[in-house]
Parts: C-alpha cells; sequence; structure tokens
C-alpha cells in the first residue's frame, strides 16, 4: 500500500509491504527499504523495533486530526498528506513547534528560558511519570519563544509546554 504521511512540516512517501522476516512488515519511507515489527502495542504505547533498533513510541490524538507520535523525547503530529492538504503540521492552533509529554506527568524541571537559543535534541523540560523521569528534547534548533508551564504542574499529551521557533521556516529537515 501507497501512501503520502506529514510529519510536522515534512512529507513522506511510505509503502508498506508484505511480510518481513521474524513477522515484521516491509516499510520503505521515501524510498529507503527498512523492516518494522510490533513488539507490544497497547493504550498509546508501542515497542517497536525498525532495523537493528529498539523504539518506544507513544501515541494520542491530535486534537485538529491526525495523531501525535513521541518516541526519544521528540514529537510529531503525523496525518494524512492527501486527506489533510491546509494543515501547517504545527502544534495546536499554529502556534509554532512546540515540546509536549508523551503521557501524563508532573513537571520537575524547566532547563530552558524565554529568548534561549537551544540545539535539536537539546533537554528543554523535565517531565516524571510512573516513577520516571522523561527529558523532553528540541526537534530543532531555535529560539525558546514560550513556556506554558511551571514546576509541579501536571500535564499531559498534546499540551504544549516549550514553544521553540525554527531558525529556518519548516525547522529540520533531517529528523533521522
Amino acid at each position: 500500500m501507497r501512501m503520502k504521511l506529514r510529519a510536522d512540516d515534512r512529507v513522506f512517501e511510505v509503502t508498506t509491504g508484505g511480510d518481513g522476516a521474524n513477522g515484521g512488515m516491509g516499510l520503505s519511507i521515501d524510498g529507503h527499504p527498512s523492516e518494522v515489527c510490533v513488539i507490544a502495542s497497547s493504550a498509546g504505547r508501542h515497542s517497536v523495533n525498525a532495523g537493528q533498533r529498539s523504539h518506544v513510541l507513544y501515541t494520542a490524538p491530535a486534537g485538529s486530526g491526525g495523531t501525535w507520535v513521541w518516541c526519544e523525547g521528540q514529537a510529531w503530529r503525523v496525518s494524512d498528506a492527501e486527506s489533510e492538504g491546509r494543515s501547517t503540521g504545527r502544534g495546536p492552533s499554529g502556534l509554532g513547534a512546540g515540546v509536549t509529554p508523551p503521557m501524563p506527568g508532573v513537571v520537575v524541571r524547566i532547563l530552558v528560558e524565554v529568548g534561549q537559543r537551544v540545539t535539536r535534541r537539546q533537554a528543554l523540560v523535565v517531565v516524571s511519570a510512573m516513577k520516571m523521569e522523561t527529558s523532553l528534547v528540541a526537534a530543532h534548533d531555535g529560539v525558546v519563544t514560550g513556556i506554558r508551564t511551571s514546576v509541579g504542574t501536571s500535564v499531559r499529551p498534546g499540551e504544549i509546554l516549550v514553544e521553540v521557533q525554527p531558525d529556518e521556516p519548516g525547522g529540520d529537515d533531517a529528523r533521522r
């Protein structure tokens, strides 16, 4: 099956194929083949093997359609590019790129301040959930334009905690 998926401001040509080895599924993203195998899946938490790496993905419905996907501290709004046409791929209400938690939790540390320049994968805020702390990181280089939370605040998926304005329109195109 062929489809076009939008992840933030990028559109990817995705092709799924027959069964891969060991119960996996053949997957090609923009012509780059891989094998994906879902190990376990339950209520928004998915353990996945992709190529030689294991990942835990968290998903939640996006308020305006599509799905929020979190992996390794990064978040993407993923949707069907062919049916959504006009979406900006930005956070709710077009606020720009935002950092949002993968599951309900409590903010334990804020590591940046408004106006601060940040780099891709730099930790911005730490959230505690299920007795485990998770650092939420910047998806791209940019400047912090807003902090919408405080230490001790209960937060949930889809809620933007830190806004980061990308250095260039469209943000970082190298999310791999």
